[in-house]
């Protein structure tokens, strides 16, 4: 922002005329000449303009003012539009001359005393105002000044002022007055001291001003306008050169600042979870500023302590703090992660406009790609195959939507179907149907949830495939046409259409179908290239696999693209030991003017030209994602606090995306996500048995979670042997080493032996079981050591499930225990 300092000279009139212009003007940028009655007399004008030229910084403005000798051009006059348009004309004009004669031009025109006040709070005062300034925009000798330096309008923000200059196209320039104070209601109080300025109210009123665009009200609380251009400042005070100073010194104090901030990279990340904390080790590496944000649940969070600011926030998905943590703590670049606003193209049509540089995709291609059924016209323009399904979207009235289903079921081989809404994401909003009854409900149901979570209830059909694979190809574009991929992934192995398990590069492919995964890569960089991508995205698609001996495996189809860091980015990073987080900083900074030690010197990508990278891949990525959730109950989300949390041992294979310790409290506000565990190895059989170590060693205690799932996975036979297919999951029966509390029973709790001994060590009671010498018997009874956690039963006891076989020592006093086999009922 140009900020300037503005001043009333040449007024030959009033006890405080202290002849002091010469001086003033070697601290302002802007200077009002009066050329109304207030001026005294022309010689006035000309001498004001000959001194002007001594500095050649200057512009130089008309400030007219009404024909008040008597109060100096600050008493109301009723005069009519016409007449005040005339006035102007006849004062500005006077100026003009004085400028022409000199060949210098009219910068502004700003209003005097009464004149100001009546323009900026009556509209047809104000637009006589406009209409005399573009009389002299008309007429200027000059047609390059003419044409680029219009005349521009000095005034109150959200006023006549502004709202006039804009209805009459007048280049307007918000201000606000150093030395005068505002009203509740937003008016000027106008004063004339016979005292000078207090200083430090003129230095609390500039650096609220300046640091946090506050103009506030002399009752110190109501605001009044956030936004201005120029300050004013009086020539008429005795102490008018020491405001002057002391404004231009805080406000190149300011700007010096506002110019080491611009030239410090400082990168707000827009999310949280295991997200954020990948985000600010790259950010930490490349020694950049990063910030976070937090809700209530997250204020302990891991990113919240990895940052270097963190800031709370409502909401995560409110914009508008976004915007107000980005100018409060001079944030000049965002990176999204993914989910939330990731895919947000107004969001990001919003950052572009603040110009904060967005770590992504332009907005328009995130709205190419924002809605399935754009993307599926889009691939198909191409040639790229998507699945038959719906032409278009199905109407709106459900009735008519199943009738039109029907129509294209029949077209596209009958039944299974999928029903998928259009703006969905994470598989909300889809539905497999077997039958017209399946059809029906699932038009409303994908409806009313699309409507719920994305805001649009749009939906359509495509066909389902059973046996498929869910392939995706990560590419990457330097937005000059540049397109390149860097192989596949594998994410077939999904609850609820959501990944658990991801693999690099796909098993489909090892050591066959290499033309099948030639024209995956041509399809995907084709789609690219076809919006001139720029960040890194994924294509995804399915892959149908009903085994070797079937003429329709190896048929693919464009499913949708994903404009922003995938979750499972890392098993590609594995295995081409590229940091995509880096790539995406260098690609949307490459423009800035920052210094980035090695970054761009080193590259092996040249941004502004061709990419030379060249994939070749090494070895086989795995990554599993631990999440709390239950999956014996539908993968029902839990919630609690991590009692205790071990890593596996830190081999140089592994890697760990996380944001949890011992002690982090999980909440179902957000996804379940807690870990990704990745590992690398020479092939894929390595990168199994390295898994299967790394989940032995893995343990979380405290809420549930999808571990021991993941366990068994890696033991299936078809997972074993590459045969990764959608349906995999389903044919997996697994039972957890667990127990399942129904009613935890009154006074029952968990002790161990001996408990807590010495109050000073906890500040809380001692504890331990009641009965040392039975809670010994039962561990013994059972084989475990002495000292191994028990219930213990003062009550009530629990009504507990146990999944598996299980021996129970039961001792102390008598009591019943009611035990019901798995045939019972």
């Amino acid at each position: 922002m140009n900020l300037t300092i503005n001043c009333d000279m040449g007024e030959s009139y009033g006890i405080w005329k202290m002849g002091n212009d010469n001086e003033l003007m070697s601290h302002v940028h802007l200077i009002n000449v009066a050329c109304g009655f207030h001026a005294g007399d022309y010689n006035e004008m000309n001498k004001t303009i000959q001194l002007a030229k001594q500095h050649s910084h200057i512009k130089i403005g008309a400030h007219p003012g009404l024909p008040d000798l008597q109060g100096f051009g600050r008493r109301e006059m009723k005069m009519n539009p016409d007449e005040i348009e005339n006035l102007i004309v006849y004062q500005v004009g006077a100026l003009q001359a004085f400028l022409n004669k000199e060949g210098l031009p009219l910068h502004h025109v700003k209003a005097h005393g009464s004149l100001y006040s009546m323009t900026a709070h009556d509209e047809l005062k104000c637009d006589a105002l406009c209409k005399a300034i573009q009389y002299f925009s008309k007429n200027r000798n000059d047609k390059e000044i003419r044409d680029n330096n219009e005349i521009k309008l000095i005034g109150l923000a959200n006023t006549y002022h502004e709202i006039c200059a804009k209805k009459f196209n007048i280049p307007f320039l918000a201000e606000f007055f150093a030395d005068l104070e505002y009203n509740p209601e937003g008016k000027l109080i106008i004063t004339r001291q016979h005292d000078p300025i207090d200083l430090n109210k003129v230095i609390k009123h500039v650096q609220l001003a300046l640091n946090e665009r506050k103009i506030l009200a002399n009752d110190n609380t109501t605001e009044i306008f956030n936004r201005f251009d120029t300050i004013c400042i009086h020539s008429d005070t005795p102490n008018s050169v020491d405001v002057a100073e002391t404004v231009n010194h805080l406000l190149k104090q300011w700007k010096e600042t506002k110019q080491n901030q611009e030239n410090t990279i400082k990168i707000l990340v827009a999310n949280r979870g295991e997200i954020a904390v990948r985000i600010l080790q790259t950010c930490r590496r490349l020694n950049l500023k990063a910030v976070t944000i937090y809700t209530e649940p997250d204020e302990y969070s891991l990113h919240t302590l990895k940052s270097d600011e963190s800031v709370f926030i409502s909401d995560y998905m409110n914009t508008d703090e976004i915007f107000e943590i980005c100018k409060k703590y001079h944030v000049n670049a965002l990176h999204p992660g993914y989910g939330f606003l990731s895919e947000n193209s107004q969001f990001v049509k919003r950052l572009e406009d603040e110009k904060i540089t967005f770590i992504g995709p332009r907005s328009e291609t995130i709205h190419s790609f924002g809605l399935k059924h754009y993307a599926r016209d889009l691939a198909k323009k191409l040639n790229i195959p998507i699945i038959p399904g719906s032409t278009g979207l199905l109407p709106e009235n459900n009735n008519e939507a199943f009738q039109l289903a029907k129509n294209d079921i029949e077209r596209i081989g009958g039944y299974p179907i999928l029903v998928k809404a259009t703006g969905g994401g994470g598989g909300i909003g889809m539905q497999i149907c077997h039958n017209d009854d399946d059809l029906l409900s699932a038009i409303e149901h994908c409806r009313k949830k699309a409507s719920r979570y994305f805001d649009n209830g749009d939906i359509y059909i495509e066909k389902y495939y059973p046996n498929s694979r869910h392939i995706e190809v990560q590419i990457f574009g330097n937005g000059n046409g540049d397109i390149i991929h860097l192989g596949t992934r594998e994410c077939s192995i999904q609850r609820r259409y959501q990944k658990i398990i991801e693999e690099s590069p796909s098993p489909f492919f090892e050591n066959s179908n290499q033309n099948i995964l030639d024209e995956l890569f041509h399809c995907a960089k084709k789609l690219a290239v076809s919006v001139n991508y720029n960040s890194v995205g994924t294509v995804e698609f399915l892959l149908v696999d009903n085994g070797p001996n079937d003429e329709d495996t190896g048929a693919f189809y464009f499913l949708e693209m994903n404009t922003r860091l995938q979750v499972e980015h890392g098993i590609t990073e594995l295995v081409t030991d590229i940091d995509l987080v880096e790539w995406m900083i260098e690609l949307s900074l490459k423009d800035q003017k920052y210094e980035f030690n090695h970054l761009l010197q080193n590259s092996i990508i040249d941004f502004n030209n061709r990419i030379q990278y060249v994939y070749a891949p090494h070895g086989h990525a795995m990554e599993v994602r631990i999440c709390a959730e239950d999956p014996l109950h539908d993968y029902m989300p839990s919630e609690g606090l991590i009692t205790f949390l071990q890593w596996p041992d830190q081999y140089p294979w592994l890697r760990i995306d996380s944001w949890i310790t011992t002690g982090t409290n999980i909440t179902s506000n957000y996804d379940s996500l807690l870990a990704k565990v990745l590992v690398h190895g020479d092939n894929r059989d390595q990168a199994m048995k390295r898994m299967r170590t790394v989940l032995d060693q893995l343990i979380i205690s405290g809420p549930i979670t999808n571990l021991l799932l993941l366990k068994t996975i890696f033991q299936n036979e078809d997972f074993i042997t590459g045969n990764t297919t959608t349906k995999l999951l389903d044919s997996i029966t697994y039972t957890p080493d667990g127990i399942y509390v129904f009613r935890s029973g009154t006074e029952t709790t968990i002790q161990d032996y001996p408990g807590r001994l010495d109050l000073r060590v906890y500040g809380i009671q001692p504890s331990g079981p009641m009965d040392q010498l039975s809670f010994q018997l039962a561990n013994l009874i059972i084989g475990n050591k002495l000292h191994t956690e028990c219930l213990e039963i003062t009550h009530s006891g629990p009504k507990l499930l146990f999944y598996k076989s299980s021996t129970i020592a039961i001792t102390g006093a008598l009591f019943k225990v009611e035990v019901l086999l798995p045939d019972s009922k």
